[in-house]
């Protein structure tokens, strides 16, 4: 299975909606590997959690390698040490996305930032059932889901780290 033109241009309308947004929540989550968060727009009171601010959009990694760079130098990558992470992810903290490249066969994407940060995301376990990256939108609970394999869907989710169900759109 490959991804076709056509999906692309899908991925990239919706991924389009963040250019220009700036990043927040910034984090790690759990002590190092592929999964990270950032949050972009304005923020909002998280609709199963209360004590949870979440941003208009959220880009989720889930089961991907990422690499961090900066002016052409590599400053962390996805199997790093979580005391290494953290600290270059806060660097991201408050930029603004600038653009963004899909890059195929596996649907690599380059996240381009202000002040010069490039985040490459590189989906590894390409075979397993795994979601490689989540990215979710304001509208009525969806989320583009990247993987598992070379495909995408659009999905309704209960929370976007846990599963996620089957809908329609």
């Amino acid at each position: 299975m490959t991804y076709s033109d056509s999906d692309i241009q899908e991925i990239e309308k919706i991924l389009s909606q963040i250019v220009g947004e700036k990043t927040w929540g910034v984090s790690l989550l759990g002590n190092g590997g592929s999964h990270i968060n950032f949050e972009f727009g304005e923020s909002r009171q998280d609709e199963w959690d209360s004590l949870k601010v979440r941003g208009k959009w959220s880009l989720f990694t889930n089961i991907c390698d990422w690499r961090l760079e900066k002016d052409g130098d590599v400053l962390v990558g996805s199997n790093d040490h979580g005391s290494r992470i953290t600290p270059a992810l806060q660097q991201l903290e408050g930029t603004i996305l600038s653009s963004f490249d899909l890059q195929l066969p596996a649907l690599d994407t380059i996240f381009v930032f202000s002040n010069r940060f490039v985040l490459r995301i590189f989906p590894s376990a390409f075979m397993s059932n795994s979601t490689h990256w989540i990215f979710t939108l304001p509208k009525d609970r969806h989320a583009l889901k990247i993987g598992p394999e070379a495909s995408w869907s659009i999905h309704i989710y209960k929370d976007y780290r846990k599963k996620t169900e089957k809908d329609d759109c």
